[in-house]
């Protein structure tokens, strides 16, 4: 690609740290009542870098990470689309890894398996471990780590106790089937630099949208008196961005 070894590794001392404060600032921002104390600036920025406290959101990541190397490229005068083609698979891969906090922490999850109704959950307690275990045939030791007790975070997440859905680890398959495919794009001649980052934007755009649909714990906001899940809106424009880099390449630049 025409790009050296020590401009990637200079890059990624500015960029990594730049992203991990994107991912809490893009949390917070939209969790901001349980950060902000009024009158206190000191307490609400100590809330703030409390890491421990959790609250990390990729797309925040995603975003800071692209400014950043936009910038960063243009001071080093780096073609910002060969670098893209870089950062892409990446991006997908380091998620695949990520979401496995998720199961560890036992958050991010998706609804009781079977559903519920009036309250009660359709299925007994053997016949969702079954169907974690044998219908899904996922190891042991996520479908055990599955079974949450009541509340664990709050009850609007777990609102019994149950085996819920791993959406974590539909979305980090995904995440890693769409890493392959992308390694293959990238010795296909047909494909432009700067496109895999096109695939990027719609493959884990449309994940995302399928995943949020079944999540429990989304970060909303509202707008107009309407609630919107920030994930699904935000994949949406990354979607559409992508489709439009996608033809801008191929129309604007050889």
């Amino acid at each position: 690609l025409g790009i050296s070894a020590d401009q990637i590794i200079d890059g990624a001392i500015v960029v990594v740290p730049l992203s991990i404060i994107g991912t809490r600032l893009w949390y917070v921002a939209f969790e901001w009542n349980n950060y902000f104390v009024k009158g206190d600036i000191v307490e609400t920025f100590l809330k703030i870098v409390d890491i421990s406290n959790g609250g990390l959101a990729i797309h925040g990541g995603f975003f800071t990470a692209l400014i950043s190397v936009i910038v960063y490229t243009k001071i080093k005068g780096i073609n910002v689309f060969r670098v893209f083609d870089l950062m892409a698979p990446g991006f997908l891969i380091a998620q695949a890894f990520g979401r496995w906090g998720n199961f560890f922490n036992q958050e991010a999850h998706g609804g009781v398996v079977g559903g519920m109704t009036d309250g009660v959950a359709n299925l007994s307690l053997e016949a969702q471990y079954n169907f974690l275990k044998y219908t899904l045939h996922l190891p042991t030791f996520i479908a055990n780590n599955m079974y949450i007790v009541r509340g664990l975070h709050s009850i609007s997440v777990e609102p019994i106790t149950a085996f819920y859905h791993p959406t974590f680890f539909y979305e980090s398959m995904f995440n890693v089937l769409g890493f392959i495919i992308m390694l293959l794009l990238r010795r296909w001649k047909k494909v432009h630099f700067g496109e895999l980052l096109s695939f990027y934007l719609v493959w884990y755009g449309g994940l995302r949208i399928f995943i949020e649909t079944m999540r429990t714990d989304p970060l909303t906001f509202d707008i107009f008196g309407i609630t919107m899940k920030s994930a699904i809106v935000t994949s949406v424009l990354m979607i559409t961005a992508g489709v439009a880099l996608s033809t801008y390449i191929r129309i604007k630049r050889k």
